[in-house]
Order: structure tokens, then C-alpha cells, then sequence
């Protein structure tokens, strides 16, 4: 099977036949995609190379042959686009997260800032992977775990929550297990618990404020895209129901807090880091994105909480990340 990523960026002008509505053939750009036939492919386009966050779906193509060309009959209105095709095993449910280079935790004089979120930290990805569009529902994790832990039941599409890191660990492992098998990925890439520092990229989009979606320090906002103490009666609420956020990603801020990989610090080792892990050992793990009980400021892109990992807990559920197994 080919890898994940499969195309780099490729742009090429060609003169397809006209598209319904055209009145002759028109210079647009087109991407060859050499893939797995069958398998579906996202077509991705952005005007400016160095900015990671403003790739977008153009389409989602089924590949019926290959090679196979697509057209972007959009282009000849548009500034100059770029392309990539991404193999995406699960386009309903995982969001493709671009390399890139962020500033991680929150400035000094942010409201509301507590003191583990710095000293704040340059970090660099090198590899793009894969994170859940929402926190893992009731629904999935009765799929592959054949049990439903949940305090809050009566909606499969809950986030599942009373999940021990152990199990939440144990659900990517099996899942990992049933995608290979099925064929939609192979030995190289791995579903797993996401790292902090990739959580907090997910969450933030390219943003530097305050939420995703900008400061609000006003909170007149926060309500349309997260489940927090103020809006939700203090029960969970079905997954993706909210805004997302600028990269596709639900529930980022809200609902349940989630497990990370990493062991929890109380403060960051500061400077430039590439593909952080956080620390080799710990107590507790990382809490990320606020519950349905939490408060406002609990729901930041750069506020932390932890918990011992053998902690079972209604606030508590995850999401996954699919990546390259690390070299």
C-alpha cells in the first residue's frame, strides 16, 4: 500500500476541456495523482507555501485510475494555487494537520494565564499526521472495545468518557490492529494518543489567541464552539455539533478534557524543540481542552491539567492522532 502522504506540492497549467458554463478552454491548473485505485484521496490547494494553515480541501476524488488527473476549474479566478493529494483512510473522521512551526503555551500577560503554560516554547513539526475531527464517541469505542464506560449514556454520539489513559492507550492500539487488517493503513503508521504539544498545534490552527477562534474577552463566543460550564447543565453533549475550528477539528475547547501521551511538568524546558514528547517520566498525564463542568479559562488552547493515569473520571475522554510510527 502507498504511503499516507503521497504526492508533494505540484502545479501544472493545462487546457482541459471547458467545464459547463465556460465559453472555450481556460489556462487552469490540474493535479496527477498516482495512487492506489480505489483508495480516497484529498485534494488540498493554497496560495501562499509558507503558511501550513491555509491548506484547504478542494475535493475528495475516489481514485477510479491511475495516474489521474484532476482539475481545479476554480483556479483561472484565483491567484496562483498550489496542490497536494493526502491518502486520507478516514476523511469523515480524521483531519490532516500540515508541518509547521508554532509558538507552544501562552504569553505572560495572556488573561487568565496560569503558570505552567510557559515558559512558552518554539516548536517545529517535521512530519504531518492525521488527528481525530472530534473526541472519540460512545458509538466508536463500543466498536472496538465492546464495552461503553460512560457516566453519560443514552447518545452514542457522547464523547466516551470514565476511560483510564491505559484504556484510551489500548483503544488506538486495537484500532491500529483492525485498520491494518482491513487494508486502509500499513505498518508504518500507527494510531496512537496525541502528543501535548501536537494537541495544542491541532487546537490553535494557526491561531495566537487566547481560543482558536480568537481572545473573546468579552466570553460571548466561546458558547458557539465548545460545551463548558456555562452553556452545558453539566452533562456531556453528542460530538461536532459546535463551530470547528479553522482546521476542521470539533470540540477542541469543551465537552471533555483528553488524554495525552505525555507525562506532566509544571513547566515547559523553554527554547526550540522538534517533535517534543514531553517529559520520560512523570506522575500524572496531561489534560487537555476543558470539560462540560469547566470554566471558561479552563477551555484556552494553552491551559493544562493532568491527572494519574489510572483516573476514571465522567470529564474525562480522548481523541487520536494516526502518524508515522516515529524512526
Amino acid at each position: 500500500m502507498a504511503c499516507l502522504v503521497c504526492l508533494p506540492f505540484f502545479f501544472r497549467a493545462q487546457t482541459p476541456p471547458p467545464a459547463p458554463g465556460l465559453e472555450g478552454p481556460q489556462m487552469l491548473a490540474s493535479l496527477t495523482i498516482t495512487g492506489r485505485v480505489g483508495a480516497l484521496y484529498q485534494v488540498l490547494f493554497t496560495t501562499n507555501l509558507q503558511a501550513p494553515a491555509s491548506w484547504q480541501v478542494l475535493t475528495n476524488v475516489t481514485l477510479p485510475a491511475s495516474p489521474f488527473v484532476v482539475v481545479d476549474w476554480d483556479s483561472a479566478s484565483s491567484p496562483k494555487r498550489f496542490y497536494q493529494a493526502v491518502y486520507n483512510p478516514d476523511p469523515a473522521r480524521l483531519a490532516y494537520v500540515q508541518t509547521g512551526t508554532f509558538l507552544m503555551g501562552s504569553h505572560a500577560s495572556e488573561p487568565d494565564r496560569e503558570a505552567d503554560e510557559g515558559p512558552q516554547m518554539q516548536v517545529t513539526f517535521t512530519r504531518s499526521f492525521f488527528v481525530g475531527k472530534s473526541e472519540v464517541t460512545q458509538a466508536e469505542y463500543l466498536a472496538v472495545m465492546s464495552n461503553n464506560p460512560s457516566f453519560f449514556l443514552g447518545n452514542l454520539q457522547r464523547p466516551v468518557e470514565q476511560v483510564t489513559w491505559a484504556e484510551a492507550a489500548q483503544y488506538c492500539a486495537l484500532l491500529t490492529e483492525r485498520e491494518r487488517q482491513a487494508g486502509r493503513i500499513d505498518h508504518q503508521w500507527v494510531y496512537r494518543l496525541p502528543t501535548e504539544a501536537e494537541w495544542e498545534y491541532a487546537c490553535r490552527a494557526g491561531a495566537t489567541t487566547r481560543y482558536s477562534f480568537g481572545d473573546d474577552l468579552t466570553e460571548i463566543r466561546l458558547g458557539n464552539y465548545g460545551w463548558f460550564e456555562a452553556n452545558a447543565s453539566n452533562t456531556t453533549h453528542p460530538a461536532a455539533v459546535k463551530i470547528p475550528n479553522p482546521w476542521g477539528l470539533f470540540d477542541m475547547h469543551g465537552n471533555v478534557w483528553e488524554w495525552c501521551a505525555d507525562w506532566y511538568a509544571s513547566a515547559y524546558p523553554g527554547g526550540s524543540r522538534v517533535n517534543p514528547t514531553g517529559p520520560a517520566s512523570g506522575v500524572n498525564k496531561v489534560l487537555r481542552g476543558g470539560a462540560y463542568n469547566s470554566s471558561r479559562l479552563l477551555c484556552r488552547s494553552a491551559n493544562r491539567h493532568y491527572a494519574l493515569p489510572t483516573e476514571r473520571l465522567p470529564n474525562i475522554g480522548f481523541r487520536v492522532v494516526l502518524a508515522p510510527v516515529s524512526p
